[in-house]
Parts: C-alpha cells; sequence; structure tokens
C-alpha cells in the first residue's frame, strides 16, 4: 500500500485523495518501524521485491490520470486494506506471541479505516 500512495502522491491531483496517500504512507512507516525490530528477532525476512498484485496496480494507475487513476487508487487500497485487515484480525486472535497480538489488533482496526475512507472518497469522485 505504501508504494501506490507513493505514486498517489505525485500523480493524483485530488487534494483529499494526496492527504489520504499521505496518511496511507505515513500509517505503514509508522507499522513498519514498529513491525521490523520483532521480525529480526523472529527472523523474518520481508519480500525482495513489489508482488505481481502491486506491480500490477501500479501499472495501471500509473497508465491513467484524473479521476480514472484516482478510482483505481481507491479501489486498490480499499480491496488491499481489507485483505490485510483479514491477516492482522486472525493474528490478533490467535498468535501465540502477546506483543504481535496487540500490534495485529492495532493494525486491524487502522487498515478498516483506510479502507471505509478509501470507499468514501471514491464515493465523492462520482
Amino acid at each position: 500500500m505504501q508504494t501506490l500512495a507513493g505514486l498517489a502522491q505525485k500523480k493524483i491531483a485530488d487534494g483529499r485523495i494526496r492527504d489520504f496517500a499521505r496518511t496511507i504512507s505515513d500509517a505503514a512507516t509508522s507499522a513498519g518501524g514498529t513491525l521490523t525490530p520483532l521480525a529480526r528477532r523472529d527472523a523474518v525476512k520481508p519480500p525482495g521485491s513489489l508482488s505481481i498484485r502491486a506491480t500490477d496496480q501500479f501499472a495501471r494507475i500509473g497508465a491513467q490520470s484524473g479521476k480514472d487513476a484516482a478510482d483505481e487508487f481507491l479501489r486498490d487500497i480499499a480491496i488491499d486494506a481489507r485483505i490485510s485487515q483479514d491477516d492482522y484480525t486472525s493474528e490478533a486472535q490467535s498468535g501465540n506471541d502477546a506483543t504481535l497480538k496487540r500490534l495485529a489488533a492495532q493494525r486491524a482496526g487502522d487498515l478498516e479505516r483506510i479502507a471505509r475512507r478509501a470507499d468514501s472518497l471514491r464515493g465523492s469522485l462520482r
């Protein structure tokens, strides 16, 4: 999501969406800063490149302009936030590490708010 948010900040003219993209980027940076030490502790290595899905999203948004690019960005962010929310909710409910469970519950809530905000902004484009 952070990569898409960076693209949106550069490509989309609508100030509301640019601010939303900045919020997403800040939230991802904050979450990453919190999770990185835990990942190191457990020897979890992040992927070395963007997923195929993220690469496709980036290309589609990059090829569009105006409201089409904004709509595509908001749609993709809402979907990605809900997918990630499911993963974090699962960890919060059944994880073994108390610290990760708390972080996962917090991040799941953040992602729910991101998805709802993306839906709301998308609705205002129409």
